[in-house]
């Protein structure tokens, strides 16, 4: 019945003037209708429909409201801004963005397919008005508006992490990228390659924040992606990951147990330069560190990692120093120069350089007293937290991640009983009443990782 409907809907839309196209959007105003009958028509109108002018010259655009009239607005302007026979590409845009700002989910959500569009559509005006930054907040609002209270998500993820970096917005797209996604969409245009672009590029994005440990959870689940092949984005993945590990945790973190082994062991045999330079990392030899770092120059430049390793240079030696924090109480610069490795002229300098951004950061708590006397008579003394988290600044923090906890409880709860109820799940569970296929289904789940040489490797 689906597919007679369609093919009338196809045979009565080749012949469509654009004015017919318009009748047609207006008269259908109630969701049963245009669910019914307005929307195999507008899959089915032709270019030249879109393209088209009413027949006393107007623009179709005009005649039709993007609020009221959301799907059918959405063929028309998609269509014309991708479009290359168009060349008013600033009033495109500005109806455009006017229409992201107003439509109807209810609507949109019919077609999401065609939703998707707009990515490119804000890609083909931005390339021609010659302005990256164009995308960027239409699509963030496009995103928040379509998925609503929904964390599902949709192929306009990965184009607003994309142009977000592009344009060096890297505050912009927060709001999307902090909102955890819990669902993928098929019907939503979705594919494995836009999901590990969304998580590379929003780790990317974290990394220019500073936000080292979220951009970790991005890597993570890129890498961690269920395949039976390996991407080449998720091995550059994993080379950030280990530069980052080293970062933040001073050593490369484990990945996700239910990691692939197949991905495990590729990016293991390809990032042996970083994995070897993790290594030497975690001696905590700032010595060895710096020609290590030199030596594998070349690689992490061909990777455009070479600015992510000099840091590890710098968070070495202010781990260092915070390792001193729970020894001493006071020390001289020159005496935490020694003791962390720092050697040159500029040792002591860059001492404190070093203790004043970790002050600024809130790593460690201290204080320099410049005593005048000489250029070696710089004390450095360490203090305990000042907070005692009892202020009203620290109790709506406190609350605030109460209320994150309880919410991702609430989340996980709802994703428990979706689990429990889906068809899949419960044919695999009804496997373990029988013994002797628990065993294979098992093995089919758990992946064990080895190393080259098929030892067990941490």
């Amino acid at each position: 019945m689906a597919d007679s409907t369609a093919t009338a809907a196809q045979s009565r839309a080749q012949e469509t003037s654009t004015d017919d196209a318009v009748a047609h959007i207006v008269s259908n105003a109630n969701f049963k209708d245009i669910s019914n009958r307005l929307l195999p028509l507008l899959r089915a109108f032709t270019l030249t429909t879109y393209l088209g002018k009413c027949s006393n010259g107007a623009d179709p655009l005009d005649q039709l409201d993007p609020q009221e009239q959301s799907l059918g607005y959405l063929f028309f302007i998609t269509t014309r801004c991708i479009s290359d026979l168009q060349s008013n590409a600033r009033d495109l845009l500005r109806r455009l963005i006017f229409f992201i700002n107003t439509f109807s989910p209810e609507q949109v959500h019919l077609a999401p397919e065609r939703f998707t569009l707009i990515a490119d559509a804000l890609s083909h005006l931005a390339h021609r008005l010659e302005s990256p930054i164009i995308p960027v907040r239409p699509l963030r609002t496009a995103i928040q508006r379509f998925c609503g209270d929904r964390p599902v998500f949709t192929s306009l993820h990965a184009s607003l992490a994309k142009y977000a970096l592009l344009a060096k917005l890297y505050k912009d797209p927060l709001p999307v990228l902090d909102w955890d996604i819990e669902h993928v969409d098929a019907t939503l245009d979705t594919n494995i390659e836009g999901f590990l672009s969304y998580y590379y590029y929003g780790a990317m994005i974290y990394i220019g924040n500073k936000k080292y440990g979220r951009a970790l959870e991005f890597l993570s689940l890129a890498i961690s992606a269920p395949s039976q092949a390996v991407s080449l984005i998720q091995l550059e993945c994993f080379k950030k990951y280990v530069l980052l590990s080293l970062i933040q945790y001073g050593k490369l973190q484990p990945l996700p147990k239910y990691t692939a082994t197949v991905i495990s062991k590729f990016v293991r045999r390809h990032c042996r330069q970083y994995i070897s330079f993790a290594d030497v990392y975690e001696t905590q030899c700032i010595e060895k560190l710096t020609p290590a770092l030199e030596k594998r120059r070349e690689a992490f430049e061909k990777d455009n990692n070479w600015g992510l390793a000099g840091q590890c240079l710098r968070a070495l030696q202010q781990q260092k120093i915070q390792g001193l924090t729970r020894t001493y109480i006071t020390l001289s610069v020159s005496d935490i120069a020694e003791k962390v490795g720092f050697i040159g002229e500029d040792a002591n300098p860059e001492v404190e350089k070093n203790i004043l951004e970790m002050v600024e950061q809130g790593s460690i708590f201290a204080s320099i007293e410049h005593t005048g006397r000489g250029d070696h008579d710089e004390m450095v003394s360490f203090h305990d937290n000042p907070n005692s988290y009892d202020t009203s600044e620290s109790l709506a923090i406190l609350d605030e991640k109460i209320s994150q906890a309880v919410m991702v409880g609430e989340r996980l709860n709802r994703q428990d009983k979706s689990t429990a109820l889906d068809r899949d799940f419960m044919s695999r569970m009804m496997l373990m009443v029988d013994g002797s296929q628990m065993s294979a289904m098992y093995e089919d789940e758990v992946d064990i990782m080895v190393d080259d040489d098929g030892r067990l490797y941490a």
